[in-house]
């Protein structure tokens, strides 16, 4: 029993390997019949030119007069060439012909008629040069020559020599009358075809393993450029909008502006947001905002000109860059998107709302260095503008903003002295830190400069809170644990919106003013005061 299932098994072993090597085969026949259609044009034009050398020297000897076995060697052997230079002709046009029009059918049948018309040519040869000589040379240089140059499947190889050699076998017999020297080409015969077999599966094997691997190689190019556009659109798209992101947006406003400096024209950029955008994550969940944005963004794209560039510049916000336009122009294409979304019923999830957006609109001054950075903060005051004097609205940053937004400066004051010398010291500091912070956001300052800034405001925080905790330790207050652990909050939060704020996901307005609501005034001048008392009797009375 385990005999015969170990003999099924062999046998549907066997049958799979030659079910695989078949549907390999198969797949590269188109090249294989492609490569053979030019080698048969090589071949019909290197044959025409060794049957005209054939033909001249063999008019310069004078053949034998009469029925002798040279004159008729001679006149066999002219005709063959003849008529193979005539053939080969043919044999040639046609092979041009069909590469043009990439006829594989035509080519495969063409490639095995040159084939038969070479072994045939071979066979006449060798059986005409019996009458002068007993070698095979002939048969022998077109078995090898075919197996060399012609792509042939195995099997289809292993037929094609078998019945030559069968043509070989019974023409030799009628040439030749001599048995030994017969049987002796015979024996040869087999050699010559078993030369042409080897060196046919060898061209086989080779250009099979070329063709494959040159696949693999296309698919591993094709394979790698997919990944690179993926990566590409990953890097400048944003993937739930398809819009460009900031990082594209700002590449294509600064071509904009090269643009703007070699042609004079004038462009400019407005800076969008949704208002009241936070109340739709809270109140239907992220999902539902998302939709509003993509619905937002499909209004958008609808509502420009193609040369215009939408572009989703963080979280809600966007920016559109409209190209050969003034400020006037801008600002009325800016109240006419407005007008657009305040007017526009959005459905998502089966839940009805109506939305509004603010508008902030700045012209790109090209002569500046800096004109991207200029343009962007104008337009950011004027978004700001517009959502403190109620949103839904559009506005454009004016002199008087700039001057009044930027001169924002927080004083200290005599009440909000702790009655601790060094933590007074410290919330100066960290005050003045903040001030700066708040002023280079709102004026035209490099975000590496800002970072900086940013860096000495967070570490003389958490500086200033490590030893406000031990003052109010050594000092007995009461929540000293639960003081802690709203520094600790502060610290993370701000920690997140400065990443935020470098992502581009808030505006600079935003985290500044969570610096000013929540570290200055929020905790410095709320909940630091109720510890005053504890501070004030320790700053006193030491420890």
């Amino acid at each position: 029993m385990r005999s015969a299932d170990s003999k099924r098994n062999v046998i549907q072993k066997i049958k799979n390997y030659i079910a695989a090597k078949v549907t390999v085969n198969n797949s590269v026949m188109d090249d294989m019949v492609l490569l053979n259609s030019r080698r048969v044009l090589y071949i019909a034009i290197l044959s025409m030119i060794t049957n005209i050398v054939a033909i001249m020297l063999l008019g310069l000897e004078n053949p034998t007069v009469g029925d002798s076995y040279e004159a008729k060697w001679h006149i066999g052997i002219n005709a063959s060439h003849f008529s193979m230079f005539f053939i080969m002709g043919v044999m040639g046009t046609f092979s041009f012909l069909l590469r043009k029009n990439r006829n594989i059918r035509f080519m495969a049948t063409l490639q095995y008629i040159m084939i038969g018309i070479l072994l045939v040519f071979g066979i006449m040869v060798v059986c005409i040069d019996q009458l002068v000589t007993a070698n095979i040379t002939t048969f022998l240089i077109v078995c090898t020559m075919i197996g060399a140059v012609f792509l042939l499947r195995p099997l289809y190889a292993i037929i094609t020599y078998a019945i030559s050699y069968v043509a070989f076998y019974i023409g030799l017999g009628f040439a030749q009358t001599d048995p030994v020297i017969l049987l002796s080409n015979r024996v040869n015969g087999i050699t010559a075809v078993a030369i042409g077999i080897c060196l046919s599966l060898i061209s086989w094997k080779t250009t099979l393993e070329h063709i494959q691997q040159r696949r693999h190689i296309t698919a591993q190019h094709r394979e790698l450029e997919e990944k690179t556009e993926v990566l590409e659109y990953l890097a400048f798209y944003d993937p739930m909008t398809s819009l460009c992101n900031r990082r594209r947006g700002e590449e294509l406003i600064k071509q904009e502006i090269s643009s703007m400096r070699r042609y004079g024209h004038e462009s400019c950029i407005i800076l969008i947001d949704i208002d009241h955008f936070k109340y739709f994550n809270d109140t239907y969940g992220h999902p539902f905002g998302d939709g509003v944005i993509k619905e937002i963004t499909f209004l958008l794209k609808k509502s420009v000109r193609e040369s215009d560039m939408v572009s989703r510049w963080g979280g809600e916000e966007f920016l559109i860059l409209l190209t050969h336009v003034s400020i006037t122009e801008a600002k009325d294409i800016a109240e006419k998107l407005r007008k657009i979304i305040e007017e526009r019923i959005i459905v998502v999830n089966a839940k009805v709302i109506n939305t509004t957006i603010s508008i902030g609109v700045a012209q790109i001054k090209p002569d500046r260095n800096d004109a991207l950075e200029i343009a962007y903060k104008e337009a950011d005051r004027a978004l700001y503008k517009a959502k403190e004097e109620g949103r839904n609205r559009v506005a454009i940053a004016t002199e008087d903003d700039k001057t009044a937004i930027a001169s924002v400066h927080i004083e200290w004051r005599r009440e909000w002295e702790s009655g601790n010398a060094e933590i007074d010291d410290q919330h100066k500091i960290l005050l003045e830190l903040g001030n700066a912070l708040i002023h280079m956001g709102l004026s035209v300052v490099e975000q590496e400069k800002i970072l900086i800034q940013l860096h000495l405001f967070i570490n003389h925080m958490k500086k200033h809170f490590s030893y406000e905790e031990e003052v109010l330790k050594a000092a007995n207050y009461p929540d000293t644990q639960k003081h802690a652990q709203i520094h600790e909050e502060i610290v993370e939060e701000t920690l997140g919106f400065r990443d935020a704020y470098f992502k581009g996901e808030i505006k600079s307005t935003a985290f500044f003013s969570f610096i000013i609501d929540k570290v200055i005034i929020g905790h410095m001048l709320q909940d630091d005061v109720q510890a005053f008392p504890y501070l004030e009797k320790y700053g006193k009375h030491g420890r």
